[in-house]
């Protein structure tokens, strides 16, 4: 289930911050990042997506989506 889809973003930032605290991945903090950037949390994002890029550095998704970040 999309919680940002279905209109709940505080709700799917809750999720994954649980999510990142059960399963430390990649991909949990990719998700986090994206929604911490659509509700307008953008040093919070940038913060998540370096969590991705340590984890796995070779994380296109985190890299190009901090880039992006930056250039705002």
């Amino acid at each position: 289930m999309n919680l940002i889809a279905m209109g709940s973003p505080e709700e799917a930032v809750m999720a994954y911050r649980q999510a990142v605290k059960i399963q430390p991945d990649a991909d949990n903090y990719n998700n986090l990042a994206e929604t911490l950037f659509k509700i307008g949390k953008r040093e919070e994002a940038i913060a998540a997506y370096r969590e991705a890029l340590k984890i796995n550095p070779k994380s296109y998704q985190a890299y190009n989506l901090e880039f992006r970040l930056k250039a705002i």
